[in-house]
């Protein structure tokens, strides 16, 4: 088994992570594989495709539908009117799901290639877990919904309940006097959604949470939560992994 702690995506992290892959592969034979981005808040979808796409035999994808506020500050931003709405071959105010009624959106509809297959993939036909607790976010949820658009890719752990905005450009304003800034999300994720609670998205494959024993045993602890020996014996996510491996296999 191949594990990997990814606690940012920053693409430096995915190259490493890829070369040390590259490593193990030339040596041993490797039956899956753990992604841990728990404490992940995101950064760039491109640093997990930097190693997936030697592992995936398919392309991971999906049918992506985004939103935002059809407001005057977002209609200068986006150089957009009702009329090009209208006209627009992916853009429209009636995506054919739930809508929030407080107020007016437009939507965005794209197919999105997130990882492609490489031409020259490692041997490698075994599962891909992702570990993943509450505090995810942005790309790192990104990568956690992909597991359910394919059997290779399985999501355990935490749901972080965040409204992701799938990689938008922030509006940053700050306040004339007291400087404070504000980092606003322009959009919100309304793929695949069923339901207006589905908007939250990241819906974990196996739930698991931690007991409260072992978040006292998390913070006191001076072994290295992300060591093998705690992940063998203390981490319910881990254990998880070990469990439905046995049932595979």
């Amino acid at each position: 088994m191949f594990y990997a702690k990814l606690p940012a995506m920053r693409t430096e992290l995915g190259d490493t992570i890829k070369r040390r892959m590259e490593a193990i592969f030339a040596q041993h034979q490797v039956n899956s594989i753990v992604i841990d981005i728990r404490g992940n808040g995101g950064g760039s979808d491109n640093t997990y495709n930097i190693f997936l796409k030697k592992l995936v035999s398919d392309t991971l994808k999906k049918n992506v539908v985004v939103a935002r506020n059809f407001s005057p500050e977002i209609q200068k931003k986006n150089r957009i009117n009702r009329d090009s709405i209208l006209k627009s071959d992916n853009k429209t105010f009636n995506p054919g799901v739930p809508r929030l009624k407080s107020q007016e959106m437009y939507f965005i509809k794209q197919s999105f290639n997130f990882v492609v297959p490489d031409s020259a993939r490692f041997p490698f036909k075994g599962k891909i877990y992702i570990l993943q607790d509450k505090f995810i976010y942005s790309s790192a949820s990104n990568l956690s919904s992909l597991a359910q658009n394919t059997d290779q890719l399985i999501s355990i752990g935490e749901t972080p309940d965040l409204l992701s905005g799938l990689q938008a450009d922030v509006f940053i304003k700050m306040l004339p006097y007291s400087k404070f800034i504000f980092r606003v999300e322009p959009q919100i994720d309304f793929t695949g959604i069923k339901k207006l609670e589905d908007i939250f998205q990241n819906h974990v494959e196996y739930p698991v949470s931690y007991p409260i024993e072992n978040l006292h045993l998390r913070t006191t602890t001076k072994d290295d939560i992300f060591g093998k020996t705690f992940l063998f014996k203390n981490d319910p996510m881990f254990r998880k992994v070990l469990e439905l491996e046995q049932k595979l296999n």
